[in-house]
C-alpha cells in the first residue's frame, strides 16, 4: 500500500491564525483560517465553516457539543462521555459526524517523532496526523500521513476533527506565545494503537527506533526501581491509591450509565 504525506503548518496566534497546506511544488497555500468572534473560534476552509462554541453546549447527560457546521447543522463535533477514569475524572470520545459519516481518533505517543492522532472513518482505520514534538512561537507543525486513494473530502475530514479538538482544548491560547517548546512522549502501549493499516501510511523513520523505545522503557525501569529501593512507601502509596481511584471509577462508570 502506497502513502500519501501532507505537511501542513501553524501561523499566527490565538486571536486569529491560518493552517497552510504544502503543495507539489513546495509553495505554502492557506487550507483553514481560524479567527476568534463572541460565540468562540470559527473556522473556515473552502468547503466548511464550523463555530468551536465558547460556552459549553449540553446535549444531554452523555454528549456535549464543541463546533457545527454553520451552513449544515448535522454536520458536528461532539465529545461522548466514556468513563470516569477516576472517582472524579471522566475521560470522552471526539467525534465528528459529517456528511453521514463519523470521525473518531485515538492519540499515542511517538517519543521524539512527536505526537500521532490515529484517525478513523466509521471504525475503519483512515489516516494519521503527526503533531512534531518541536514548537516555535508555539505553533505546530502537522504531518497528515494516509493512503493515495483517499478522498479530497476525506483529507478535510481528518484534517477537521484534529483541529476542533485543538481549537476546543486549552493549547491554542499559547499559540503564538513567543517561545520555543520542545516535547515528547512515549506511550508504552504504542503497539495496540498501531495496527498494520495504520503503520503502512507511515515511512519507518515517522516512529520511534528500536533504540529508542528501548531507552524510553529503561527510563521507566529506573524510575520505578528508584523509588522501588529509595522511597518503597512513597511507591507502594502512590500504586495503592492509584488503584482505588480506579476501581471507585469503574464503580461509579457503572452506576452513571445505569441511571436514566
Amino acid at each position: 500500500m502506497s502513502a500519501k504525506i501532507i505537511n501542513l503548518r501553524q501561523r499566527g496566534n490565538s486571536e486569529g491564525f491560518v493552517i497552510e497546506k504544502e503543495d507539489q511544488t513546495g509553495s505554502w497555500q492557506t487550507y483553514f483560517t481560524v479567527f476568534h468572534t463572541e460565540e468562540g473560534y470559527k473556522l473556515v476552509s473552502q468547503n466548511s465553516e464550523y463555530i468551536v462554541y465558547r460556552k459549553k453546549q449540553i446535549l444531554n447527560k452523555f454528549e456535549e457539543l464543541i463546533a457545527q457546521d454553520t451552513q449544515n447543522s448535522s454536520n458536528k463535533f461532539i465529545k461522548k462521555f466514556e468513563k470516569f477514569d477516576t472517582f472524579m475524572s471522566k475521560s470522552y470520545d471526539s467525534i465528528l459526524y459529517r456528511s453521514d459519516n463519523f470521525f473518531s481518533y485515538d492519540s499515542v505517543g511517538l517519543g521524539t517523532k512527536g505526537y500521532a492522532y490515529l484517525i478513523k472513518k466509521d471504525y475503519t482505520p483512515l489516516s494519521v496526523a503527526i503533531v512534531k514534538p518541536f514548537k516555535k512561537n508555539n505553533n505546530f507543525k502537522l504531518t497528515l500521513c494516509c493512503t493515495e486513494e483517499i478522498s479530497e473530502d476525506d483529507i478535510e475530514s481528518s484534517l477537521l476533527i484534529f483541529m476542533l479538538s485543538y481549537i476546543s482544548s486549552s493549547e491554542i491560547y499559547d499559540a503564538g506565545s513567543f517561545k520555543l517548546e520542545w516535547s515528547a512522549t512515549y506511550s508504552i502501549n504504542m503497539r495496540k494503537y498501531l495496527p498494520k493499516e495504520f503503520r503502512q501510511m507511515l515511512t519507518n523513520d515517522m516512529l520511534p527506533s528500536k533504540i529508542e523505545s528501548m531507552i524510553w522503557y529503561i527510563n521507566g525501569l529506573i524510575i520505578m526501581s528508584f523509588f522501588l529501593f529509595i522511597k518503597p512507601d512513597v511507591l507502594i502509596f502512590g500504586l495503592t491509591l492509584s488503584l482505588l481511584l480506579i476501581i471507585a471509577g469503574k464503580i461509579r462508570t457503572y452506576y452513571y450509565l445505569k441511571e436514566d
